[in-house]
C-alpha cells in the first residue's frame, strides 16, 4: 500500500515535470517563432529600405546626368557664342584699323599734292602761319614759276610733263634745308617756306634753288624758272602779304626774261 502510494506520488510527480518541461519547450518555440518573425519582417523592412534607397539613388544619378549635359550644352553654347564675339571683334578691330588708315588717307590727301607729294596750298599756308609765330629772325617765300613748261605738255604730251614735275619736286627736296617746306602751288609754279632766316640767307636759297633747276644734267628736258623771294622779320606781316610780295618778285624775273631769281 505504502509502495503503490510512492509509486503514484513519483508518477504524478514525472508527469508534472514533463507537463513543466512541454510548458517550457512550447513557450520556448512560441518565442523562437515570434523571434524568427520579428528577424523576417526587420530583413523584409531592410531589404525594402534598400530598394528605395536604391530608386532614390538611381533617381539622383540620372538628374546628375541630366543636370551635368544641360550643363555641358550650355558650356558649349556659351564657348559657341564667345567665340563668335571674338570674330565680330575681331572684324570690327580690322574695320576700326581700316578706317582709321583710310581717314589718314584722307587727311593726307587733302594737304597734298597727289602728283609730286608735296604740300599744296592748304598745308603751305597752316605751315606759313606757323613759321611766322615761331620765326625769331624772319620768314621768308621763295616762289617758282617753271619757263616754258606749256611747251613740254604741248610738245612731248601731259605725261612727260608730269615726269617733269615729280623731277623737280625731288630736286628741290635735294637743294633745301630740313627746316624749309616745299609745296606744290599748282601747274607748274612751287614756293618754298624758309623759316627762322635773315634776309641775305633767304637769297642764297633762292639762288641755290635757280642753279639747281637750271642743271642741264639734271633733267631729261631742259626748263628754266623764274624765281621770285620776299623776306619779312618778325612780327612784319601777314602770310598773305609776304606770298603776294614773293609772286610779285617772281613776275618781276618772268618780265626780265626769266632764268632769274628777283628778291623784294
Amino acid at each position: 500500500m505504502v509502495r503503490r502510494a510512492g509509486a503514484q506520488a513519483l508518477r504524478q510527480s514525472a508527469s508534472a515535470c514533463a507537463t513543466s518541461a512541454w510548458k517550457a519547450s512550447t513557450t520556448r518555440r512560441r518565442r523562437g517563432g515570434i523571434l524568427s518573425q520579428s528577424i523576417v519582417r526587420d530583413i523584409s523592412d531592410r531589404r525594402r529600405a534598400e530598394d528605395e534607397l536604391r530608386l532614390v539613388a538611381e533617381r539622383l544619378e540620372r538628374r546628375v546626368a541630366q543636370r551635368t549635359a544641360e550643363f555641358e550644352r550650355a558650356h558649349a553654347e556659351l564657348e559657341a557664342a564667345n567665340a563668335e564675339i571674338g570674330a565680330a571683334n575681331a572684324e570690327l578691330q580690322q574695320l576700326l584699323r581700316e578706317q582709321e588708315r583710310l581717314q589718314a588717307e584722307l587727311a593726307y590727301r587733302a594737304m597734298h599734292d597727289p602728283l609730286t607729294g608735296l604740300a599744296n596750298r592748304i598745308l603751305f599756308g597752316e605751315r606759313l602761319d606757323h613759321a611766322l609765330r615761331v620765326g625769331e629772325r624772319g620768314v621768308a617765300v621763295v616762289w617758282i614759276d617753271l619757263d616754258d613748261f606749256k611747251e613740254i605738255n604741248d610738245i612731248f604730251g601731259h605725261g612727260v610733263g608730269d615726269e617733269m614735275l615729280v623731277a623737280i619736286s625731288d630736286r628741290l627736296r635735294e637743294v633745301v634745308r630740313e627746316s624749309d617746306d616745299i609745296a606744290r602751288m599748282g601747274g607748274d609754279e612751287f614756293a618754298v617756306i624758309l623759316p627762322n632766316v635773315v634776309e641775305p640767307e633767304a637769297q642764297i636759297v633762292a639762288d641755290r634753288i635757280l642753279c639747281a633747276l637750271s642743271d642741264k644734267d639734271a633733267f631729261r628736258l631742259q626748263v628754266g624758272a623764274s624765281i621770285g623771294c620776299a623776306w619779312q622779320r618778325p612780327s612784319g606781316g601777314d602770310g598773305p602779304s609776304l606770298v603776294r610780295r614773293a609772286d610779285e618778285a617772281m613776275y618781276r624775273a618772268k618780265t626780265a626774261g626769266g632764268g632769274v631769281a628777283v628778291t623784294y
